[in-house]
């Protein structure tokens, strides 16, 4: 307990670690910069933008083909649009009001009944199988067969899945009495989502190396290996304590300062419900891999790339790869699922670079050693994300979001056998060096 509470201790008061915080902080302020910027340059309504648009510039286009399904004595059609128009209206006036409640309640109303108009027949059993049972509660006084499907420009199967699953998202909302935020609404809840999906996962392979680079190479330099080989000290305890105090040290410095900057962040501008609901899949503990959403194809495709609350999505490859799965979770079990695979990833991390501190004596050497095999595996797992790679385990929000081909499930497999090895060949190779000199 005293080698780790001094390992602790002289990790912790290394200079880098105020530079390390001060670099967290500094990103952290980027991040909520980018967040206000573009919150600002936003005009348009973001929680309930459908009903806006058919009261607004929309409207034009509802009341023509409501006059065309008239002139074609569709009545089913003409009664759709009334309502459609109506519950739009209904919904931006709550929402003006500030009876958010109501508003979410009315807009959900008017996008089935809008879904419902420009389903195609061949999808209106999928529709009608995803939405039935919303439908009947928030709208109950109108039987869900009365309306018939249209033949007004048919929206495809894609789009149609797509708009089911935002269907349950804001209905999940709407039960949960929760303002709709997106990627860049101001509060705590967006802010620790983006430093998870944009700065952590690189953020940790820093701070793990400057932290620990220097760990066992400067107890050579200080003589400190030489005592303890004199010692009724095992080089297995010896190497795992250092593993455990270095990695203290990073998950302190990387989630406490990341908190307190939340916290900071909620206090200037809002502190958003930690029960907001987070795209997920539920075969998360049930299979290795999947086949997820391709973000990066996603971004040279037009209108492929949209967000679902603060999560960024693929409207492709939600509705072809994932439809049949999506579920939700609340932020903070999404924050438990983020902290325990980071706990892992940084572990592993940490492993790996003690090891390479016990094999060089000059500090120097351990540190681009260490740079090399982080940069090449943070690389690497940027082009071939399909590839396990354990540097791809730190992404956390596109495991979780099905953006990457993890699961959880793999994840963690991948990094506790990771870790396995890493531990028996460091502990192995500690066993055999002479540490004496």
């Amino acid at each position: 307990m005293n080698l780790f509470k001094y390992e602790f201790k002289r990790a912790l008061k290394k200079p880098i670690t105020f530079l390390l915080i001060a670099l967290i902080i500094f990103l952290g302020i980027n991040v909520y910069t980018e967040m206000s910027f573009f919150n600002s340059k936003i005009k348009y309504n973001r929680e309930i933008p459908k009903s806006y648009g058919m009261v607004g510039n929309g409207r034009f286009y509802v009341e023509a083909n409501r006059e065309h399904a008239l002139r074609e004595q569709k009545y089913d059609e003409v009664n759709m649009f009334d309502n459609l128009l109506e519950y739009a209206e209904n919904a931006v006036d709550s929402y003006e009001k500030g009876n958010y409640k109501e508003a979410y309640k009315n807009d959900l109303i008017a996008f089935m009944i809008h879904t419902r108009l420009y389903c195609s027949k061949n999808e209106a059993e999928l529709l009608k199988t995803n939405i039935i049972d919303i439908w009947n509660e928030l709208l109950p006084e109108i039987e869900y067969d009365t309306f018939k499907i249209s033949n007004l420009e048919p929206n495809t199967v894609d789009k149609t899945k797509n708009y089911c699953v935002e269907i349950k998202y804001k209905y999940d909302l709407f039960n949960k009495d929760i303002r709709y935020i997106d990627n860049y609404a101001l509060n705590n809840v967006t802010f620790i989502y983006n430093m998870i999906d944009k700065i952590l996962p690189i953020i940790i392979c820093v701070v793990v190396v400057l932290i620990s680079f220097n760990s066992i190479s400067d107890e050579y330099r200080l003589g400190i290996t030489k005592n303890i080989s004199t010692q009724p000290f095992k080089r297995s305890k010896y190497y795992i304590t250092m593993v455990l105090a270095n990695f203290l040290v990073v998950f302190l410095i990387v989630v406490v300062t990341t908190l307190i900057l939340s916290l900071f962040v909620g206090t200037i501008s809002d502190f958003h419900s930690f029960d907001t609901p987070i795209l997920t899949h539920n075969n998360q503990w049930n299979a290795l891999n999947i086949k997820g959403m391709d973000l990066k194809e996603a971004y040279r495709v037009t209108l492929q790339k949209s967000y679902l609350g603060p999560v960024e999505i693929s409207n492709n490859d939600l509705a072809k790869n994932l439809f049949s799965n999506v579920a939700f979770i609340s932020f903070g079990k999404f924050l438990i699922q983020t902290l325990l695979l980071f706990f892992v990833y940084t572990f592993l991390l940490t492993t790996i670079s003690v090891f390479v501190s016990s094999i060089f004596k000059d500090k120097i050497k351990s540190l681009i050693v260490l740079i090399v095999i982080n940069a090449i595996g943070y690389i690497s797992s940027y082009f071939y994300p399909s590839i396990f790679n354990i540097f791809s385990m730190g992404n956390a929000t596109k495991i979780i979001t099905g953006s990457i081909n993890f699961t959880l499930l793999g994840s963690f497999i991948v990094l506790f056998i990771g870790i396995f090895i890493s531990i028996i060949i460091s502990t192995s190779y500690l066993k055999r060096k002479d540490i004496t000199d």
